[in-house]
């Protein structure tokens, strides 16, 4: 097996679960690589199209939340052969050329516009290639059907109905769960990670994150958290590669010693495995990671979009609470900073069973290679001819 991953740098989350699928595979020996699914349209366009969407995300979040339920509603727009589906398209003939060139026979797309790309590039690949579809949130988006793939792999066996009511064979779908870094599949003990991280053993601690470009409203929340807070209390707050974020916290919170600012964190398992209750808006691999930890969230409906089926996927279950705006949201924490039952009630709500390891992934695609049979059958006729005459 020789892998190829296909993401979109519109947002760090398919990334970070490409990546994390990618250091799975190559410690059993896997060839995988990661590329960008628009570099093969054009990489000026990527360029763009990342930084447009980066600037959407922080600054004009409804902005989002409208196109992501635009396209839900109109699902013609992407149907084969709209103008949609033809710009995601125009870029899987050099695609297809790229797959030939470097061997690979299985391609995952953990990108909606990868899927589509894949479909179209599979008609000019020279051999058989399994394709699986990797959704990095707890619901089918828009598009994701257009693919045609021969496996879906879903977050959670509780969105079955989901996929297939947007007419995906049922057959073709299991639920894998979504790839995290290996760091988070272990847990230290609360008292150490805390000691580590210069939290005091017998505080609260109190984690904040927006999201690798630290979105949502966190000015607002760290300035009514800082009202509230009492001695027995710490916040930490990572603002990822907000920069700008970055330095007005840092400038607004020199007078709280209990609140500490921090940039882009490398060891974020540590860190969540020191916090007591987990402030963030939904993104999915952000609550996956959570997940992993069984860490009571509170959850800030910024952006909207695919985040909102995150965002009721895990109030259902329990495991989250929210508020309408930054002080409720901040009296929703100092509840649960003082309430160590509310806590523990909320950490046996998750259903981690569902949350499977990349051997789930590497089961599934495995079970659906083609035979020797299938390989020759797909083969184009020019070299067929030729294998026969050899």
């Amino acid at each position: 097996m020789k892998v190829l991953i296909l993401s979109c740098n519109t947002g760090e989350g398919h990334n970070s679960c490409a990546r994390a699928l990618r250091d799975a595979f190559r410690k059993q020996n896997i060839e995988c690589e990661i590329t960008d699914t628009l570099d093969f349209i054009s990489p000026v366009l990527s360029k763009m199209m990342a930084q447009g969407h980066r600037f959407v995300y922080r600054h004009l979040p409804w902005l989002f939340n409208w196109g992501y339920h635009f396209v839900e509603t109109h699902p013609s727009l992407y149907q084969p052969g709209t103008l949609v589906d033809r710009f995601l398209a125009s870029g899987s003939r050099k695609l297809a050329e790229y797959i030939n060139e470097n061997g690979y026979d299985t391609v995952i797309s953990a990108h909606v516009f990868a899927g589509v790309a894949m479909r179209e590039a599979e008609e000019h690949c020279c051999r058989h290639i399994t394709t699986g579809f990797l959704a990095t949130d707890y619901t089918c988006s828009p598009i994701a059907e257009v693919g045609q793939q021969d496996v879906y792999m879903i977050p959670d066996e509780r969105l079955l109905d989901d996929f297939a009511a947007k007419g995906i064979d049922g057959n073709k779908i299991t639920a894998v769960g979504i790839p995290i870094r290996e760091m988070f599949e272990s847990s230290l003990p609360k008292e150490t990670a805390k000691s580590a991280e210069g939290i005091a053993i017998n505080h609260t601690h109190l984690l904040v994150m927006g999201g690798s470009m630290g979105c949502g409203p966190i000015r607002e929340i760290v300035n009514e958290m800082a009202q509230r807070m009492d001695d027995t209390m710490e916040m930490t707050v990572v603002c990822g590669t907000n920069k700008r974020l970055y330095r007005q916290l840092i400038r607004k919170t020199k007078q709280y010693p209990h609140i500490h600012i921090r940039g882009y964190v490398e060891n974020m398992s540590r860190l969540m495995d020191s916090a007591d209750v987990y402030l963030t808006k939904p993104g999915g691999i952000s609550v996956t990671e959570a997940s992993m930890k069984k860490l009571p969230m509170v959850l800030i409906n910024a952006v909207g979009g695919c985040e909102a089926y995150n965002y009721r996927f895990f109030m259902d279950m329990g495991t989250a609470l929210t508020g309408s705006d930054a002080a409720e949201l901040a009296d929703v924490c100092m509840i649960l900073l003082g309430d160590d039952n509310k806590r523990s009630e909320m950490r046996e709500k998750y259903d981690t069973g569902s949350f499977h390891t990349t051997e789930t992934v590497l089961e599934t695609l495995r079970s659906h290679e083609p035979t020797n049979v299938d390989i020759v059958m797909n083969i184009p006729q020019k070299e067929t001819e030729l294998l026969y005459e050899g």
